[in-house]
């Protein structure tokens, strides 16, 4: 047999460090003592976060965490302990193979654990908490607490370390058991057989030997106390109060609120997102931000912080975003954001600031949105309101070149300065609304070609300098709604090319000559939509929009126009929604409306229109919505409404109608609403609806029909089976035959209220609502019922709401609300009530309000314990 000869290096590793070398327990113990430490400061606090997450969001696999998290410290206390073996027994080779593998196995057993944990908790645990504020354009915005990636996979020195240590440790000490037999049975070298078989244990001196000695006694309990010393921390798991009041942050109680303390939890998640929104904050310590260098998003709103400092948010060098509203601000410190030298968005709404200091945003250079202002939502509702700013610092913005977005709006300014807005060419949207600015010098907007909305409504401006809006070439949107503007130069708006929206509502541009007003909108050949209502304008020049051939959208409402020239809306084919009500306006040219044949909203209500000003809009072949209510027309003629096949509303209140022609509406197919309210009508014409199939209100309230008949329904409302809505209330109905609505299959609600259905009999009131299987709600209030029969609501399964308020019924008949199983509300408020047949309530399984107020009952019904009863 050949021997085989092993590299000195491996030779001499072996010899030393070997399992049976000289050092191997030396090795061995150095080896696993940074392996405690790397795993007990690189994952102990990690996995201890987590845990405490899951408990915070009452994850399912709570447990789970727990137990993997214990099983880790586990792993951790055994590999701090069993080196401490080798010390016991240095030459037994069993010892030192028993530890050579118990290397391999806590290797794979922290990898695991830790892989198990971390890749559960990026699946299963996510915070998402939406806070509302001012941030620009959107009303609110998610703050999400979640774990990245990067715990399973870290990129970071000491969890990289942590991680991939113990996949490569594994790997080594497997190779090295593998190799030990092979390495015995390789010859050595011949220099250094006889070294091989010296004493693996030379003698060491006294000294020496005492030092080796404390540091065997010493080794275990340092590792053992490191470990417990981590599980004491008050940030994670198991050391956490448990006290989640400021999740992912920790709040102490003092006597004016809550103060923050430290968000050292959210530094050992990692997390990018941190919302602390109405937590009753009122003071913040100097280090509670100290451990979140990568924070990116963070919200205080709705806590009370009247002063902020510089040293509370300094450690935030990696901030984006920062809300600050509703915190109660009274003051800030100049060098308050001065590490912030990331930060984006800036948001310091509702509070009671009244200055700035000049050097706030400096250094600031990423800033692209400050927002000082107030904020409504989608539907107008407030969600914020602004400051109590009074001044604008004049070097406010120059540290500040990126910034795209300021928001001053609902403060107190009262004046802007001239080159405020010098050093700020990138600004897109400037809100100054809701000040008290009564002057803007000739410069205040130059320099700003990128700005595309400015917002000057609700101010005291009088009048605009001819230059004031030179150069804004990509304005889109410009709002001067609610000022006094009463003096506007001719062509104050002529250079702006881009602009698609200009409101120009509740002003005096009334006091304009003709002249004057005629050239107002020359050359916005892009603008879409124009809002001149509230003017007290008087006459409408016949040019006055000649030049806007891409109007969409015209409204001059609340004016004082009498009349419109011939051709006004020439040139402006393209409108689509063009509002003229409460102008007074009558008396129309023929063939005013001819050209606008893309028309699809046409308000006109209180404009005292003739029948004859009524045949003007035969041409409006796409009109969808169409109101002429208030304008005491009389009549509509017949054939009128022919050509208005595509109409879905129309609004005929408040005309004085005292009869409707037989085939008014016969073409209307697509009409989806109708209002006939407030008018005179006595009696419905037979087939007056016949082609309405799409029809889904109908409103003929306030009227004088005093009967509906079978045989007069048999042709009034044929073929309406689409109809949800009917509104009869306040009629003179004294006569409901049975059946009368029996057609109505999809009606929801009908309201007979204020009529006169005390007449009838019971013979003619059973099973008039029969077939209304789908009905929701009832009014049947202010009839002067003196009875009901029993059957009357006899297949209105599905109604939710049945008001028999304010009638004459003395008494309920058994079985009344019999099969009515979804009611919730039931109203029997001022009848005269003395007593109620027992289980009348009965199979009322639903029922949630009952209102029995103004009755003479000696007892409320049993059913008051279950339910809201007024009594």
């Amino acid at each position: 047999m050949v021997a085989m000869y092993c590299p000195i290096s491996a030779v001499l590793y072996a010899e030393y460090f070997g399992v049976q070398g000289k050092f191997y327990g030396f090795k061995v113990a150095m080896l696993q003592f940074l392996t405690v430490i790397l795993q007990a400061f690189g994952k102990l606090q990690i996995l201890g976060g987590i845990v405490s997450f899951a408990i915070h969001e009452a994850s399912e696999h709570s447990e789970v965490f727990k137990r993997c998290f214990w099983a880790f410290v586990g792993f951790l206390c055994l590999n701090s302990l069993y080196p401490s073996i080798l010390f016991l027994f240095p030459s037994k080779k069993s010892v030192r193979l028993g530890a050579a593998m118990m290397d391999a196995i806590l290797d794979m057993a922290y990898t695991m654990t830790y892989l198990v944990i971390t890749l559960l908790a990026i699946y299963e645990l996510k915070l998402d908490k939406q806070v509302s504020g001012n941030f620009g354009d959107e009303p609110a915005v998610n703050f999400t607490a979640e774990l990245d990636a990067s715990f399973a996979f870290p990129s970071d020195f000491l969890g990289y370390f942590a991680v991939y240590y113990s996949v490569a440790h594994v790997c080594t000490v497997c190779r090295a058991l593998e190799n030990y037999e092979v390495q015995h049975s390789m010859r050595q070298p011949p220099n250094l057989q006889k070294r091989s078989q010296r004493s693996m244990h030379p003698a060491n001196s006294g000294q020496f030997k005492s030092c080796k000695l404390i540091c065997k006694v010493l080794y275990s309990p340092v590792l053992v106390a490191i470990i417990i010393y981590l599980l004491l921390s008050s940030n994670t798991y198991p050391g956490h109060s448990g006290d989640f009041g400021c999740f992912p942050c920790r709040c102490q109680v003092v006597s004016d609120g809550a103060q923050l303390q430290s968000c050292g939890l959210a530094g050992v998640l990692r997390l990018k997102d941190i919302s602390l929104s109405e937590q009753g904050i009122s003071s913040v310590t100097e280090n509670a931000f100290r451990f979140l260098p990568g924070l990116q998003r963070l919200s205080l709103s709705g806590n009370s912080l009247p002063l902020l400092t510089k040293k509370m948010l300094c450690p935030l060098n990696a901030l984006n975003l920062l809300d600050l509203g509703r915190v109660g601000l009274e003051r800030v410190d100049k060098d308050a954001f001065a590490c912030l030298s990331s930060l984006r968005v800036l948001s310091i709404s509702q509070n009671h600031l009244k200055h700035l200091p000049e050097e706030l945003l400096y250094p600031m250079p990423a800033l692209e949105q400050l927002l000082l202002g107030g904020k409504t939502n989608a539907k107008g509702l407030r969600i914020f309101q602004g400051n109590e700013l009074e001044t604008f610092p004049q070097k406010l913005l120059e540290h500040s070149p990126h910034l795209r977005v300021l928001d001053v709006s609902e403060n107190n300014l009262r004046e802007i300065p001239e080159d405020g807005f010098a050093g700020n060419q990138r600004l897109e949207i400037l809100d100054l609304q809701s000040n008290s600015i009564s002057e803007l010098a000739a410069k205040t907007f130059a320099g700003l070609n990128n700005l595309r909305r400015l917002d000057l409504q609700k101010n005291q401006l009088t009048q605009l300098p001819p230059d004031l809006l030179a150069g804004l070439d990509n304005l889109q949107s410009l709002n001067l709604n609610d000022n006094e503007l009463g003096e506007v130069s001719p062509r104050v708006f002529a250079g702006l090319s881009s602009l698609q929206t200009l409101a120009l509502k509740s002003n005096k541009l009334g006091k304009l000559s003709s002249d004057m007003l005629s050239d107002l909108f020359a050359g916005l050949s892009n603008l879409e939509t124009l809002d001149l209502a509230y003017n007290e304008i008087y006459a409408v020049p016949a040019g006055l929009f000649q030049d806007l051939r891409n109007l969409q959208v015209l409204s001059m409402r609340t004016n004082r126009i009498r009349k419109l020239p011939h051709g006004v809306f020439a040139t402006n084919r393209k409108l689509q929604t063009l509002i003229l009500g409460s102008t007074g306006l009558g008396g129309l040219p023929k063939g005013v409306f001819s050209d606008l044949s893309n028309l699809q909203t046409l308000n006109c209500d209180r404009c005292s229109f003739s029948p004859q000003d009524i045949a003007e809009l035969r041409g409006l072949r796409n009109l969808k919505t169409l109101d002429l209510g208030w304008n005491q027309v009389g009549e509509m003629p017949a054939g009128s409404l022919d050509k208005l096949g595509k109409l879905e509303t129309l609004d005929l209140r408040e005309n004085e109608l005292r009869r409707l022609p037989p085939d008014l509406f016969a073409l209307l197919h697509n009409l989806q609403t109708l209002n006939l309210n407030n008018n005179a009508l006595g009696e419905l014409s037979p087939g007056v609806f016949a082609g309405l199939t799409s029809l889904q209100v109908l409103e003929l309230k306030s009227n004088k029909l005093n009967k509906l008949s079978p045989q007069v329904f048999a042709d009034l409302f044929a073929g309406l089976s689409n109809l949800e809505t009917l509104n009869l209330n306040r009629n003179r109905l004294g006569e409901l035959s049975a059946g009368v609505f029996s057609g109505l299959s999809s009606l929801q609600n009908l309201d007979l209220a204020y009529n006169k259905l005390n007449r009838l009999s019971d013979e003619r009131l059973g099973g008039l609502f029969a077939g209304l299987s789908d009905l929701r709600t009832l009014d049947l209030r202010r009839n002067g019922l003196r009875e009901l029969p029993a059957e009357v609501f006899t297949g209105l399964n599905k109604l939710q709401r049945l008001n028999l308020n304010a009638n004459s019924m003395g008494q309920l008949p058994a079985g009344l609300f019999e099969g009515l199983s979804d009611l919730q509300i039931l109203d029997l408020r001022r009848n005269s009530l003395k007593d109620l047949p027992a289980g009348i309530f009965a199979g009322l399984g639903k029922l949630q309000t009952l209102y029995l107020t103004g009755n003479s009952l000696d007892e409320l019904p049993e059913i008051c314990s279950l339910v809201e009863c007024w009594s």
